[in-house]
């Protein structure tokens, strides 16, 4: 619910709000709209095969998956500011499913680019720029940080829990 709010915001503003809309704004909307299908269906199938109703294990496709919903997510951070906040669910998802390395280094490189995009885009006078500059830095630092505090306290659970089933499989009589 949440990752649709934080696509749909900035989808509907581009729709709705003429004085968001660049003279491209319809090719945004277009990518945000595959974006959401493309996230959609990766959500679906590992929902599918999770609860058993397919055989199709699809776990292997899910660093593809994540590829491509990472590289539309920076062509629409490109197209506008507001979709920066896509990020830190992203941050989650990187989290569980690569390598906590990869994770790691592929959520700074992503925070360095909502910092840039925030710099390129903010338009502010000189004056400005120097009290709302480490503002700028600062927020999606912190936003990171927590992220990954979540994906990584997730990680934890999820050990924990498949720890537990295990031992209770194991106490079960034969």
């Amino acid at each position: 619910m949440g990752f649709a709010v934080l696509l749909g915001v900035p989808t509907l503003r581009l729709t709705l709000l003429p004085e968001a809309r660049g003279t491209f704004w319809f090719v945004w909307v277009a990518i945000a709209a595959v974006f959401a299908g493309v996230y959609l269906a990766g959500i679906l199938m590992d929902k599918r095969f999770t609860s058993g109703s397919t055989q199709l294990d699809h776990r292997r496709y899910r660093v593809l998956w994540l590829a491509i919903i990472t590289a539309l997510w920076v062509v629409l951070l490109i197209g506008d500011y507001d979709f920066a906040w896509l990020a830190f669910p992203l941050f989650v998802l990187q989290l569980h499913l690569l390598p906590r390395p990869v994770a790691l280094l592929t959520i700074a490189t992503m925070t360095a680019a909502v910092i840039a995009t925030q710099f390129a885009t903010a338009g502010l006078p000189a004056e400005m720029a120097i009290v709302l500059g480490p503002l700028h830095i600062l927020g999606p630092l912190f936003g990171a940080a927590l992220s990954v505090l979540a994906g990584l306290s997730y990680r934890a659970l999820d050990r924990e829990a498949k720890e537990n089933r295990r031992r209770a499989a194991s106490q079960l009589p034969r």
